[in-house]
């Protein structure tokens, strides 16, 4: 059997018990950009639903108001189609 000449098969030279071999390295360094890619969205996510949360609670309520200036005319609007409907 012929062996890889960079895999080492033996053990590792004193001194170098911690060393990070390359597929280690490679494994670590995709986690993490996976890990900070993942984080990223979900902080933007979490802006961007923030801001139509307050977008829509600000319209909401200027929507209420405006509702209830016209309420009057929403309602003969209604009355008037209940009226059409039922001839």
């Amino acid at each position: 059997m012929q062996t890889i000449p960079w895999h080492r098969t033996g053990p590792s030279p004193v001194g170098k018990t911690n060393a990070m071999t390359f597929r280690r390295k490679l494994l670590v360094v995709f986690a993490l950009t996976v890990f900070l890619s993942v984080a990223a969205v979900a902080l933007l996510v979490s802006e961007v639903t923030d801001v139509y949360k307050r977008q829509v609670s600000i319209h909401g309520e200027r929507d209420d108001e405006i509702a209830g200036v016209f309420g009057g005319v929403q309602v003969a609007t209604a009355d008037v189609a209940t009226e059409t409907s039922g001839q």
